[in-house]
């Protein structure tokens, strides 16, 4: 139940930021994401790949 409730952590950030910086997301069948501005309806794609590679290098080594 603990990993449950840290996602809809994660997830209720996540949100709150989209909708602070005024951007709205889409998420598609390949894993990229795009995130589209709200005041300009400009969009910014992020694929799978670069969406791993930015997780991987946050990583903490334990």
């Amino acid at each position: 139940m603990e990993r449950k409730n840290q996602a809809t952590l994660i997830l209720c950030t996540l949100t709150k930021l989209l909708k602070e910086f005024n951007f709205g997301l889409e998420i598609f069948k390949d894993g990229s994401i795009v995130f589209v501005d709200g005041n300009t309806e400009d969009r910014y794609k992020v694929s799978a790949k670069d969406f791993q590679d930015l997780y991987n290098k946050t990583e903490v080594e334990k």
